[in-house]
């Protein structure tokens, strides 16, 4: 989510816009301390947030203020923030009309001044304090004719400017902007609502860890591994990958490494060559229920997208299912595979994960796996397994690592 321009000099505050907070009617307080709360985390010593005359701000501090690398670096580190519609870096300033008139020429001559391309403008205001002694429109054109004769040629086109300097009047405060960047939307994370995340080393899986950020979950990853079968590259693969996750979330991240060789061999060993796939996924659907409750998850997260691999079938994916009482969450189930590739992109994780790696589902599988594992075939196999010990073993042997 970097800026796709640099910021204007001028910038004193952020203004982060939000969306889906404003349709939760009574409960929207709530949400917009949420918000508050995991964007104050994330700013830390580069500035302050605020609500100002009912907006929420970052009221920058040095070096932010001055320093475009770290402001850029601030605008795409809150943007990344579920929650946030877009963070707009504008000008606070007071109520004066001259002083606004001033004030957004300025913000407009360093706009042009940064691009040789502008060739059309506009200037759109927002009376939100409609006891303000000016119209919107008038304000629009005394600005305009400032703005305008900065630049020869410059002409004005309200329908598609290259530059649209944008002004709100508040009851307070004014505030002068002229671009954003797009956040990740959604709704704010709470620390409370914790899922597990399935989390492999493909495309999938991360990106829907991803996903359920956006609906204010937090997210418990947990790989499964086959060492000494899956490689250590394989794990610094997930870790990286898990580093990218991190990223979107307002708090740190769980990794756990849960080694899965025990229950593939028990599998091996037991079942139909044709059900392996489908055993390891209840398995580790039972691993990660009682890691679950361990940390007091209210749900499993997978990045299964129906149809796309055998043990995805609505079939196997109930069957799958069956084998705990937790709500499984699937965010990508109606996704194609080029839909989930265009958001593993946009997140920073598709090029790690298209990375060669050794994935622990496939150890010991069939060439011919079963798309319709029958329920009941299913259990009288796992009826030869030491279902708990097995379990319970996987996770006394995991490793637990904070990202």
């Amino acid at each position: 989510m970097m800026p796709s321009k640099q910021p204007n000099p001028n910038t004193t505050h952020l203004l982060i816009r939000h969306q889906e907070i404003a349709l939760k009617g009574r409960n929207r307080p709530y949400f917009e301390r949420r918000l508050t709360k995991n964007l104050a985390r994330r700013v830390g010593e580069s500035g302050k947030v605020l609500s100002l005359s009912g907006r929420v701000v970052v009221d920058l501090a040095e070096p932010a203020r001055s320093d475009s690398g770290k402001l850029n670096h601030l605008i795409s580190e809150l943007a990344a923030l579920s929650g946030v519609h877009a963070v707009t870096p504008c000008k606070v300033l007071g109520t004066d009309p001259e002083r606004i008139k001033s004030e957004a020429r300025d913000w407009a001559r360093h706009d042009l001044d940064a691009s040789a391309d502008i060739r059309t403008f506009a200037v759109r205001t927002r009376r939100v304090d409609k006891k303000f002694p000016v119209r919107s429109n008038e304000i629009d054109i005394t600005v305009g004719s400032a703005i305008q004769a900065l630049k020869p040629g410059l002409t004005a086109n309200l329908k598609k400017p290259d530059l649209r300097i944008s002004i709100e009047i508040r009851a307070k405060h004014a505030m002068i902007y002229s671009n954003e960047t797009n956040g990740v939307h959604g709704l704010p994370q709470d620390s409370s609502q914790r899922v597990i995340c399935l989390l492999s080393g493909g495309i999938d899986s991360p990106v829907a860890a991803c996903e359920i950020m956006r609906r204010g979950c937090s997210p418990v990853l947990v790989h499964f591994h086959s060492k000494p079968y899956t490689s250590e590259a394989s794990i610094a693969k997930v870790k990286r990958l898990a580093a990218v996750i991190r990223r979107y979330s307002a708090h740190p991240v769980e990794l756990w490494l849960v080694p899965l060789l025990d229950v593939q061999k028990a599998v091996r060993d037991q079942c139909n060559e044709r059900h392996r796939t489908v055993h390891y996924r209840r398995f580790m659907m039972r691993i990660a229920d009682e890691l679950g409750r361990r940390v007091g998850a209210k749900a499993i997260v997978t990045g299964d997208a129906l149809g796309q691999v055998a043990s995805q079938t609505l079939t196997n994916l109930n069957a799958i299912e069956d084998a705990v009482k937790t709500a499984v969450l699937r965010p990508l189930i109606s996704l194609d595979k080029d839909q989930i590739i265009v958001k593993a992109r946009n997140l920073g994780t598709y090029e790690i994960s298209i990375e060669p790696h050794d994935d622990a589902c496939v150890l010991f599988a069939s060439p011919n796996p079963s798309t319709q594992a029958g329920l009941s075939a299913l259990l009288d196999e796992e009826a030869r397994l030491p279902l708990y010990r097995l379990v319970f073993s996987a996770l006394d042997a995991a490793e637990k690592i904070i990202v």
